[in-house]
């Protein structure tokens, strides 16, 4: 069976079916900025708790699957207790929102990523809506 390939456009507001969302944010004493330039317009991450991160502004539909979401650790040798997972959770396609949790290399223990450190998240959603 060949390959499907998804193709989406954005017209004012209404989206064509499934939707990618790209995130990518560069974190600093435990905040995310993220990057406009590589971020679809509206998302957003923020600080739950130590290690927990909100992902808010995602387009609204049916169903959400998660297709990327890895960190780069701003070193080629990074220490044992810097973060070394972004792992998503709770994914709600109705509400546009999820989390992202970062766990630590030596406990295990969510911990803030490090200065400096990059998250890239890549979600598709079904919205429901053809154009």
């Amino acid at each position: 069976m060949a390959a499907q390939h998804y193709y989406f456009e954005r017209i004012g507001d209404v989206w064509a079916d499934p939707v990618e969302a790209k995130l990518q944010a560069t974190f600093s004493s435990g905040v995310a900025t993220v990057d406009t330039s590589t971020t679809d317009p509206g998302l957003t991450l923020t600080r739950d708790t130590t290690g927990d991160y909100d992902v808010a502004g995602l387009p609204r539909g049916r169903r959400v699957h998660v297709t990327g979401c890895y960190i780069d650790p701003a070193s080629d040798t990074p220490a044992t207790t810097t973060v070394k997972a972004a792992l998503p959770r709770s994914f709600n396609a109705t509400a546009g929102t999820g989390k992202v949790l970062f766990y630590r290399g030596d406990t295990g223990a969510l911990a803030d990523p490090a200065d400096g450190m990059r998250v890239f998240l890549t979600v598709k959603v079904e919205t429901g809506v053809y154009s």
